[in-house]
């Protein structure tokens, strides 16, 4: 555990897996202040760190899977690196509000690169 707080990763992979890059550090993708600052999950984690962890387990046009992806921080920061994403939750709400976030981040991508996404 860190400071009490544990958050698993899964890594899948079809067929025989091969790490690109041993994760020998734990990284916390820490969330953003009070709940004016997460408007859109109570657990909701800031993009950045979050893409920093795709980049190092992940290669563009891999697919990334989120089976809790609560507010769509996995799914945003996958899409601005370059990944497909399959996410779900079991609150239909928290799913809209990913799907709202990626098609923000979609209709930004079209104006221009995005440097984060909220």
């Amino acid at each position: 555990m860190i400071n009490g707080r544990h958050r698993s990763a899964l890594f899948f992979s079809a067929g025989l897996f091969q790490p690109r890059i041993w994760v020998h550090d734990a990284y916390f993708a820490e969330g953003r202040g009070g709940p004016e600052e997460r408007p859109d999950h109570k657990w909701q984690q800031a993009v950045e760190p979050v893409r920093h962890w795709i980049r190092q387990v992940s290669e563009p046009g891999e697919v990334v899977f989120d089976p809790t992806c609560g507010s769509g921080t996995t799914g945003v920061a996958a899409l601005i690196e370059g990944r497909r994403f399959l996410g779900g939750d079991l609150d239909l709400a928290y799913v809209e509000t990913t799907r709202r976030r990626l098609e923000e981040l979609a209709t930004v991508a079209e104006d221009g690169e995005p440097d984060d996404a909220s």
